[in-house]
């Protein structure tokens, strides 16, 4: 991880993330969740539900911390926190709800399929 200039920099917005107003804003979504294996080699994993609403609340909150040290000019900060959340939260969530909502349009036909 980059020095960081002060402990002022850090920055949890995943306390400012309000899940009720995501949920809100997916409700109309033709799809709430899928079920999901984290460690997809592992034999003996149990599936586990995932909210898309809980993704993009996630998503947004691992993105938003990038851009507050991109707003404040530390560059190499905001890359390598998108970057390390990447890997480690954000693109698992990413991945999860796009392949749900991706497995829900193919299912259907299209996104604009009428049947």
């Amino acid at each position: 991880m980059p020095e960081s200039d002060s402990d002022d920099d850090y920055i949890n917005v995943e306390d400012d993330v309000d899940l009720t107003e995501w949920r809100k804003r997916t409700e109309h979504f033709p799809v709430d969740g899928y079920w999901k294996v984290f460690d997809v080699f592992a034999e003996d994993e149990e599936p586990v539900f995932c909210a898309i609403a809980d993704d993009l609340a996630d998503i947004h909150a691992n993105l938003r911390e990038g851009l507050h040290f991109f707003e404040i000019g530390q560059m190499e900060e905001a890359i390598w926190r998108w970057q390390f959340t990447y890997f480690s939260h954000w693109g698992r969530h990413l991945t999860g709800a796009q392949t749900a909502l991706h497995q829900f349009f193919a299912d259907q036909g299209g996104i604009n399929n009428e049947s």
